[in-house]
């Protein structure tokens, strides 16, 4: 008896949650119908008729104006900057000296070879005056004087193959750079060039004090002729490789990098500068993959910079890269310019390329069409109902869009308001205040 009141208490429960759940629904369906009875109410709206003429279909990108040639200056000597004068952005002129390196050594070079070309004429001017006592003697002292210096240089040569050997050691320790290891380096191999020198010029001094000392004869005279001639173009190679140690612009342009500063060292291999060419720079965009079937050779390209929309250049489309950023997703695409005008290098761009023109087509505001489920509809206008009409577009621009199909241009389409309105709702045109 219990066990069938709690039933019964339950099954009272039970139906009181039922009922109570039924009348919430009788109310929610109550205020839909209240809903839907509102929405009977005529619909404001205001209309366009669609346009009949010219439209061009662009397309809007970001650019650069970059050199369409540039050279990195690097030395073809080893050494530390001794003078570099110039700053990113500054303009250069052909032949201007940019870079300057350390020719201390080189210079004494130079020195000593224009020595041995005047020991060398004057030997030739002994072969053809005949020899003297004090010029004997004058040629031993030098030859006396060249061994001496060879002894020396061959001393420091030692010294410095030591110090070459002890680096090699503390460089594999870290405590060395390979920096002053391959100055090192470049030091003996100085000295052996300065030896080398000296000992060529000890033999000068000897065949010249042999000269003196046998007497002339014309072959003799012919090779102090020889020993001229080989030594002048030994200080003609010395002033080549001065060249070496003094980097001059190459063309005229505009230093767009700078890497190193004065008091630098530098190999080889190392850039100082990058330097580009100002005159016919090229117009670089980038093009989303999807958009690129649009993107033609020859198309016109409206050149803007997004903070100075009063100035405008023109460019043309010159060359697509057939090959896409398998990251980015996009292309390369070049185009041609004759003056950037004041634009610099490297300015983000805003780039408009026309990419089709229509004349004598119907065009409507993008407002006016609505896309869902993969159709374009728009509403016109007759017997102030709302009529849907699925529409064919064709070109298309952020503002406009080409109709290809249905429109006239008589009809009025709904522009303002058409999100509110279903196909045969009562409308009612507004007029705008302009």
């Amino acid at each position: 008896m219990k066990n069938f009141k709690i039933i019964a208490i339950g099954f009272i429960i039970t139906s009181l949650i039922v009922a109570l759940v039924i009348y919430r629904i009788n109310e929610k369906n109550n205020s839909k119908d209240q809903l839907k009875k509102s929405k009977t109410q005529v619909v404001p709206i205001t209309t366009i008729k669609p346009k009949k003429g010219k439209f061009i279909s662009t397309l809007s990108v970001s650019g650069s104006f970059l050199p369409n040639e540039e050279v990195q200056i690097i030395p073809k000597a080893n050494g530390r900057i001794t003078f570099l004068n110039v700053e990113e952005g500054n303009f250069v002129n052909k032949g201007d000296l940019l870079v300057e390196i350390d020719h201390t050594e080189i210079d004494a070079q130079i020195n000593q070879a224009q020595a041995q070309v005047k020991v060398a004429q004057a030997n030739l001017n002994l072969a053809i005056n005949g020899p003297l006592n004090p010029q004997i003697e004058q040629a031993k002292a030098l030859i006396k004087q060249n061994k001496a210096a060879i002894l020396q240089l061959e001393t420091n040569k030692r010294n410095l193959e030591k110090d070459q050997a002890r680096y090699l050691i503390l460089e594999k320790q870290g405590v060395v750079s390979t920096q002053q290891l391959d100055n090192n380096k470049t030091q003996i191999n100085m000295i052996e060039q300065q030896i080398n020198s000296s000992k060529q010029q000890v033999n000068s001094s000897d065949q010249a004090l042999k000269l003196l000392s046998d007497g002339t004869r014309p072959e003799q005279i012919d090779v102090s002729k020889a020993l001229v001639e080989s030594a002048i173009a030994n200080t003609n190679l010395y002033k080549a490789q001065l060249e070496n140690y003094k980097l001059t612009a190459p063309f005229d342009g505009l230093v767009s990098k700078k890497y190193l500063f004065t008091g630098s060292l530098v190999t080889q291999n190392t850039p100082i500068i990058t330097l580009s060419k100002k005159n016919n720079p090229e117009l670089v965009m980038n093009i989303p993959e999807k958009e690129i079937h649009r993107i033609k050779k020859g198309q016109v390209i409206e050149i803007k910079i997004p903070q100075e929309k009063n100035k405008i250049l023109k460019a043309i489309v010159k060359e697509i890269n057939p090959i896409v950023d398998p990251i980015t997703h996009l292309f390369k695409v070049r185009g041609t310019i004759k003056d950037m005008g004041n634009f610099k290098l490297g300015m983000i761009l805003e780039c408009i390329i026309t990419t089709e023109e229509k004349n004598d087509t119907l065009i409507l505001p993008s407002d006016a069409i609505i896309r869902t489920n993969d159709k374009n509809i728009v509403y016109t206008v007759k017997d102030k109902k709302a009529v849907l009409n699925n529409v064919k577009i064709g070109l298309q621009n952020t503002d406009e869009i080409e109709v290809l199909s249905i429109l006239n241009e008589s009809d009025e389409v709904v522009l303002k308001g058409n999100v509110f309105v279903n196909d045969g709702d009562e409308v009612n045109i507004q007029i705008e205040n302009k």
